[in-house]
């Protein structure tokens, strides 16, 4: 480990020199070009792996070169082999996950409803391979994170636009696997990318999951958010995440005290919570709240937290 790393060290400061850096930016510009698709692939890869080594490099010289546009344009075109649509995904991950802005023009592009619709569509008609789906699902999460309201969400807004002419059945599919797996394919240090995705289904009036989501869809992510209440510690900070979500889920009033079905699993983790005395206060207030809104969850024996 310590020889790649020194070696990634050495590689870092062949980056930063400001003639190394030029040549980059030549390489980069050939995916503007001519020049094959496999070639195309093979830049993304090596670019890709660069940003890897030098965030700075992913910022100052990649961020808002015309490579973004390129890459978009990749992913768009029918005829490019998928290794080489994987490669421009894993690029464009990288530079989401730096939480830099883009350049306005390259992220309009990003969050357009026809680039999205297209995104969407290769889940859906990719079912059968593995790994182009989770790149396109890591890519849908990453991009997701760079969104703070739900009701102005690019992509949570392309997908009721889009529900008629698209089922994107298999994309909630594979997200309620990954919830119920409690994988985060993004491994955000602050943030589960899979929580925030169901959050902003959920966080506009319950429109965008009633279009998407079956009861029974609803139900289950209930059942997992309630194993993991019973899982996890009283510190346990993703705990209020589940929380969080769980609160936006009943809001909605899709799920009643005639078909939940861990209604006493959830009492059962919210009486723990509330007479554990090294509880989050922030998970006492998420509780007290819900039990506020929805008075068949509460027992006589619940202490409430003022």
């Amino acid at each position: 480990q310590a020889h790649v790393n020194l070696k990634c060290t050495l590689l870092t400061k062949v980056i930063q020199q400001k003639d190394v850096r030029l040549l980059l930016g030549d390489l980069m510009n050939l995916t503007g070009m001519n020049v094959g698709l496999e070639v195309h692939g093979t830049i993304c890869n090596i670019i890709h792996l660069l940003c890897q080594i030098d965030r700075d490099f992913a910022i100052s010289n990649v961020i808002d070169h015309p490579i973004v546009s390129n890459c978009l344009r990749i992913i768009q075109t029918s005829d490019n082999t998928k290794s080489t649509v994987i490669s421009a995904l894993f690029l464009l991950i990288d530079l989401l996950l730096t939480n830099e802005p883009f350049p306005v023009h390259s992220y309009g592009q990003i969050s357009n409803c026809v680039f999205l619709k297209s995104i969407f569509e290769l889940v859906e008609n990719n079912d059968d391979d593995e790994e182009f789906a989770l790149t396109l699902i890591k890519f849908l999460l990453s991009l997701n994170l760079r969104f703070d309201i739900p009701r102005e969400n690019p992509i949570m807004l392309t997908l009721v636009a889009v529900n008629e002419q698209i089922s994107c059945r298999e994309l909630m599919e594979r997200l309620i696997l990954l919830f119920n797996r409690g994988v985060d394919p993004i491994e955000c240090k602050t943030l589960n990318s899979v929580i925030k995705f169901f959050k902003d289904l959920f966080g506009d009036q319950a429109t965008t999951s009633d279009a998407l989501l079956f009861d029974s869809d609803r139900r289950l992510i209930v059942e997992i958010i309630s194993r993991e209440l019973a899982d996890r510690s009283f510190t346990d900070e993703t705990t209020t995440e589940y929380l969080s979500l769980l609160e936006l889920i009943l809001r909605s009033r899709s799920i009643t005290v005639d078909n939940c079905t861990r209604t006493e699993d959830l009492q059962t983790s919210f009486r723990a919570h509330l007479y554990a005395e090294n509880c989050l206060k922030e998970n006492r207030l998420l509780i007290n709240d819900i039990l506020r809104q929805h008075n068949w969850l509460t027992t006589n024996d619940m202490p409430f937290y003022l």
